[in-house]
């Protein structure tokens, strides 16, 4: 695990540091011809400089989802920089991501699994193509419409054509750093690569299966196999595994449930912050229910860095298993109630049918477990009284 995530931070270090340098040579470029034609927006290199790289951003992601949207996916999540916009349990939520990141990411959910592989290689390249559509429509602005030395918008223009130029061509190479795809390297695994494609598209339409409301335990079983196939250190290694998880999970089956877990756990040190928090506060979670150790537990919890970063049904989640483990049932009881009022919050959807229907099934358990105690402590007290 250790060596793997070596090799992200210095391939991250080196890719940082080549783009920095071309995009330093861009503004000082700029800056000079700016200076050369005496236009007024000279003096604001910088601001400009910053402002075409978060639309050539922009205008990637944008084309992402205008592209889902055209073949029928449905809208999960997009990030420019550290700013989000995602669907959190049917609603719409805004925050700002950690660790400030300059690049941008789009999700989408797809309706059904028929003609799968030619609709997500229509998604994947509309990011890249509407960089090269805005590089052309800067390059026609500034050729035919704008003035040098007077419009504003001259300068900006002249630095968003090389930037959303530069990031086309390089999302269509094909290399991965770390665990992260470029669209060049999604689009040529959907060309040439059978298993790695099937496992993509599995992963795909078992998240769609999840949005539906279709319980874990009950996902497609050849999905589940067809996704986990590949263990090759990926980011669709991880999410494969961590889909396996869930569905082990709430099938009660413990042994099948540590083993993806686990795979999970050797892969975390490559997953971004708020990832590494999810993965580590779910080991409590398991550690805690399943093998009722709440020393362990609390270690892992106490590996998740922004506690209340993390949603807030998975951080009641391990306000239940961990007190379930030192056999505090009212404290977890109460716990779950908080859990089930916001469930119940929630607006109707097929996902809030299937979280109300996984929560009374724990709620069952809990109270299993805490008559078996109750039991367990009669039994001992019996002979006492006899005797």
């Amino acid at each position: 695990m250790r060596p793997k995530a070596a090799r992200k931070r210095v391939g991250g270090v080196i890719f940082g540091l080549v783009g920095g340098m071309v995009f330093a040579a861009l503004l000082i470029e700029s800056s000079n011809v700016a200076k050369d034609v005496g236009n007024p927006a000279a003096a604001f290199v910088l601001p400009f400089f910053l402002l075409s790289f978060v639309v050539a951003v922009a205008v990637h992601e944008f084309g992402h989802v205008l592209a889902g949207w055209t073949v029928r996916f449905r809208f999960s999540f997009i990030s420019i920089g550290p700013l989000f916009l995602k669907i959190e349990y049917d609603r719409p939520k805004v925050g700002l991501r950690r660790g400030m990141p300059a690049g941008g990411r789009a999700g989408m959910h797809v309706d059904q699994v028929r003609r799968l592989r030619r609709r997500l290689l229509m998604f994947t390249m509309a990011g890249p193509m509407a960089n090269l559509l805005s590089a052309a429509g800067a390059f026609v602005l500034l050729n035919y419409s704008l003035s040098p030395s007077k419009s504003w918008l001259y300068l900006p223009a002249l630095m968003l054509l090389p930037v959303s130029l530069m990031l086309g061509i390089v999302n269509l190479v094909p290399f991965r750093l770390g665990m992260l795809y470029t669209d060049g390297a999604r689009i040529a695994m959907l060309l040439s690569s059978r298993l790695r494609s099937r496992r993509w598209m599995c992963i795909m339409a078992l998240a769609n299966q999840s949005q539906r409301g279709v319980r874990s335990k009950h996902l497609r079983n050849t999905w589940l196999q067809a996704a986990g196939s590949q263990p090759d250190g990926s980011v669709d290694d991880f999410a494969a595994n961590w889909i396996a998880y869930t569905s082990a999970n709430d099938r009660k089956d413990a042994p099948m449930a540590a083993l993806h877990l686990e795979r999970c756990l050797a892969l975390m040190n490559l997953l971004g912050p708020m990832t590494q928090d999810l993965v580590a506060l779910e080991a409590a979670v398991f550690t805690a229910w399943f093998r009722k150790d709440a020393v362990t537990a609390q270690k892992w919890l106490d590996h998740v860095r922004k506690f209340k970063a993390v949603p807030p049904l998975l951080r009641i989640r391990a306000d239940i298993a961990l007190p379930c483990a030192r056999m505090e049932y009212d404290e977890a009881l109460a716990a779950w109630q908080r859990g089930m009022d916001f469930v119940t919050a929630l607006p109707v959807s097929p996902e809030k049918k299937r979280l109300q229907d996984g929560w009374m099934e724990w709620q069952a358990e809990i109270r299993e477990r805490q008559l078996a105690i109750a039991n367990t402590g009669s039994l001992i007290e019996a002979p006492s009284a006899s005797g």
